[in-house]
């Protein structure tokens, strides 16, 4: 969707990101090398970028310049459709980014003309006391430009039927 909306081909993700099991987001998920095992060569044009996790000694300020050094490196800002980031890493170990990082990022994409989409699968839904991580109060309702969800969706839809005596 990102690609289409944009025009550009490149994705950059965070590093300890899950983002799923197809072909396209094995590309994007960080979280652990097995699920990467056996099926490369994966989709071209995905960038990792580290995500701050202060217990790894990476801050917010050395995640930003470790981002802004891809785009001196090897990125072009016309190449980028979008960041994708778990405002709470998942599988990652359970870390949500430091609410600054959020806003620098979205501020980040808005000056490369890129969007930011947000993964909420594990996050959605009420799991981390707002409807979605992003439009909480720990991160100041970051707005992204596209939000991923999922299971939680199912889940609602179930507990309707049943409530209604539909199953």
């Amino acid at each position: 969707m990102a690609r289409a909306m944009t025009g550009k081909h490149a994705v950059v993700v965070f590093r300890g990101g899950y983002h799923g099991r197809t072909f396209g987001t094995m590309a994007m998920t960080t979280s652990s090398r097995i699920y990467r095992q056996k099926f490369g060569p994966l989709l071209p044009g995905v960038h990792v970028s580290p995500f701050p996790y202060e217990h790894h000694g990476i801050t917010t300020d050395m995640a930003m310049a470790e981002l802004e050094q891809l785009f001196k490196d090897t990125l072009h800002e016309d190449d980028v459709a979008a960041f994708v980031i778990e405002p709470v890493l998942g599988e990652g170990g359970y870390v949500p980014a430091p609410p600054d990082f959020l806003r620098e990022v979205r501020e980040f994409a808005n000056s490369k003309k890129a969007l930011m989409i947000c993964d909420e699968v594990q996050t959605g839904f009420g799991r981390t006391g707002s409807l979605f991580a992003c439009d909480g109060d720990y991160f100041e309702d970051v707005q992204p430009d596209i939000l991923t969800m999922a299971k939680g969706v199912a889940s609602a839809f179930l507990f309707q039927l049943l409530l209604v005596g539909v199953i």
